[in-house]
């Protein structure tokens, strides 16, 4: 039987370092059959070149309006039947392409379920669930179903639910010796997937990334011009996935929690938004009244979850900042699945890191939230004085922070001072525990150095704070026994003169 051509479709914007290793991972596909690499450039101030039989460059005259465009104008280059997706920032495995082939064969879509992921820039960290960048799907079904959607981010999660409608699916279960897909967020480079789904009136993350790279250009960090790739890796990739491979042996053992069944998976992760046409909110409160979520003395309540919950489909944040993992996690990643957004979470235990990473898998809802190992470290704050917080560099600003960390031992001083310079203007910070001493002297050392207003809802027996930043002096009414009981806040809870 002949041997599928393969295209692969490759988009970059100003990311030269990271084309020139997705060009040596291409290179290096021992795949014996046709394939090519089809790399779309729209940074009109390059000019891409590289010489070869196997690779096509486009080079646009302007920037596409959406990614969504711009992949269905790389795949309209290319020549194969079969799709494989080939993000810049990624890497492949050299198996990856015959990967791909064995697993489309007599199916229009496939997907395994697992890959490496890199996030530290040193080591694999992990293996976890399927990404969507490791989808492969036959020319024939992605036009039946349209093509992409004319959106940034989210574009290809859209063609994954068209897709699962009509095609032959396969979702083949692998061991950590056949994976071949390798997540890189290490690379030092912008993530569009970061700055979560486009939103009316607000600045979309695709436009971001454009000033970004237009400035850079003009300063001479991102090269103009004609650019000659160089293919050549920066990493040992090669040697991070023996050392990997050897810590972690027997190989059937590794991160076994983490071994999802991606068929059984489909329903806890797509299956609602199909039913229901993505109601989120349904969805969350499924989730928070249903079995999925261990709820214990540690976790935040019931009741608290259903407060987080319609506080997230009123509000819509942005960008999401989590202190302290666990089924807190969960709900933030649902709501960033069903209404878009990106979600950070901080998380200072490696027991726990691991425990939360298993449960967003076995929910199918690791790829909606980055879940941080951050070690407490002492940090200087702005009264001089030494702090425990999380050893961590937060990049771009937030909109909403849920607090349910460092825990009482280590002690949640540090935490205004050490996010102040990244919160929006509109930003909130729920504190959990708000009832306890320590946390209610938190907000009075707070007070003293911010213009924070807020109040503390009686939402269960823990207590919730719930702060905004403030034209006023700081004043927080710490006394409140109700979701409106301090003054100024109208029945939707959020300040009379709000425009959230």
């Amino acid at each position: 039987m002949a041997l599928p051509a393969i295209s692969c479709q490759c988009l970059t914007f100003g990311r030269t370092a990271c084309l020139e290793e997705a060009l040596e991972f291409f290179l290096r596909q021992d795949y014996p059959g046709p394939k090519e690499l089809v790399i779309v450039n729209d940074l009109p101030a390059q000019r891409i070149v590289f010489d070869h039989a196997e690779v096509r460059i486009v080079n646009a005259a302007a920037r596409f309006p959406t990614i969504g465009e711009k992949r269905n104008a790389a795949i309209r280059h290319c020549s194969g039947d079969v799709i494989v997706c080939w993000d810049d920032d990624d890497g492949f495995l050299p198996g990856h392409l015959s990967a791909c082939a064995h697993y489309i064969e007599g199916y229009d879509y496939a997907r395994p379920n697992r890959c490496f992921v890199w996030a530290d820039n040193s080591r694999i960290e992990r293996t976890s669930g399927s990404y969507i960048a490791q989808h492969v799907f036959t020319r024939e079904v992605f036009e039946r179903v349209g093509g992409y959607a004319r959106m940034n981010s989210g574009q290809d999660m859209d063609l994954d639910n068209r897709l699962r409608r009509v095609a032959r699916c396969n979702w083949p279960e692998i061991d950590a010796r056949e994976i071949t897909y390798l997540f890189r967020w290490a690379n030092g480079e912008y993530h569009l997937s970061g700055f979560g789904r486009d939103r009316p009136g607000v600045t979309s993350g695709y436009s971001r990334i454009g000033e970004w790279v237009s400035c850079a250009v003009a300063e001479g960090r991102v090269p103009s011009g004609e650019v000659r790739l160089v293919p050549q890796f920066r990493q040992d990739y090669g040697c991070m996935v023996r050392r990997f491979v050897e810590e972690h042996s027997p190989i059937s053992g590794v991160q076994e929690s983490r071994d999802i069944d991606v068929r059984s998976r489909g329903e806890a992760a797509f299956g609602m938004q199909l039913r229901r046409g993505g109601g989120g909110t349904r969805e969350l409160e499924e989730l928070v009244t249903g079995s999925a979520l261990p709820w214990t003395e540690w976790t935040i309540s019931r009741a608290l979850a259903m407060e987080l919950v319609a506080s997230l489909e009123r509000r819509q944040p942005r960008r999401i900042l989590e202190l302290g993992s666990g089924a807190s996690t969960a709900i933030l990643a649902a709501h960033a699945r069903a209404r878009g957004g990106a979600v950070l979470s901080l998380e200072h235990d490696r027991r726990y890191h691991r425990r939360t990473e298993q449960l967003l898998a076995e929910l199918g809802l690791e790829r909606f939230v980055r879940v941080l190992l951050a070690p407490i470290a002492d940090r200087t704050c702005a009264d001089g004085q030494a702090r425990p917080w999380y050893s961590v560099v937060l990049d771009g600003t937030f909109d909403f922070v849920f607090a349910d960390g460092p825990p009482m031992s280590v002690g949640r001083d540090a935490t205004l001072f050490a996010l102040w310079p990244y919160l929006e203007s509109d930003w909130e910070l729920w504190l959990d525990d708000a009832n306890r001493r320590h946390e209610r002297a938190c907000i009075e050392l707070w007070q003293r150095y911010f213009p924070v207003s807020g109040e503390v809802r009686q939402v269960d027996d823990r207590g919730l704070a719930i702060l905004r930043r403030s034209d006023r002096p700081s004043q927080v009414d710490l006394e409140g026994t109700g979701p409106n009981s301090a003054a100024g806040i109208s029945h939707d809870g959020l300040p009379s003169s709000s425009t959230h």
